[in-house]
């Protein structure tokens, strides 16, 4: 009998813990703000019902606080960059409405080795160390920016809709997922 009721109460214990974990806990096992959770859930109640497609946005962190290292310098070059990407989409999509994803996405990893080229070059200079990080920073960002796009482009037109308005770019501010951009680029 005593078996019995300490096997209910493991039950009812397992049970408590997977419906906390369920509505306290919505990604990666970290609790999360009240506000954040019902974002989520608002966008997974969406997704569900058929409004919005969901989509991935890997390279950019998950949290939705800006970034405190971007600077007004970082921000003009990524501002820069963002319409640039955004002309040479509208270009190729008016130009090749068929194939233009592959070119496009062609574009950006060419963009994303110069880019790591000049990364590279700028570490083994011997520059101002004050503004190091800070470069080093901007070529990080630059970089997952146009992971990013690659990402999206991949996905579809609508990954940029749905991404605009969850605030998810990180030409816009976002931050990036470090330890994702480390693992695959390398700084």
């Amino acid at each position: 009998m005593a078996l019995n009721t300490q096997e209910t109460k493991q039950s009812r214990r397992k049970s408590y813990q997977d419906n906390y974990n369920k509505t306290k806990r919505i990604a990666g096992r970290r609790k999360v703000s009240k506000w954040d959770r019902y974002c989520q859930e608002a966008a997974e109640r969406a997704v569900s019902a058929g409004r919005k497609r969901a989509y991935t946005n890997s390279i950019a962190h998950k949290h939705q606080n800006s970034d405190p290292e971007r600077t007004l310098y970082i921000h003009g070059e990524e501002e820069e960059a963002w319409n640039a990407c955004i002309q040479l989409r509208q270009k190729l999509i008016a130009e090749f409405p068929e194939d233009w994803v592959q070119k496009y996405v062609t574009l950006m990893r060419a963009e994303i080795d110069r880019l790591r080229e000049e990364a590279e070059a700028f570490k083994d200079a011997d520059e101002i160390h004050d503004f190091r990080g800070s470069s080093l920073h901007k070529f990080r960002r630059l970089i997952a920016c146009h992971h990013q796009e690659i990402e999206f482009s991949l996905q579809g037109l609508y990954a940029y809709e749905r991404a605009e308005e969850d605030n998810a770019f990180i030409f816009g501010g976002r931050r990036v997922h470090k330890p994702l951009f480390r693992k695959l680029y390398g700084f």
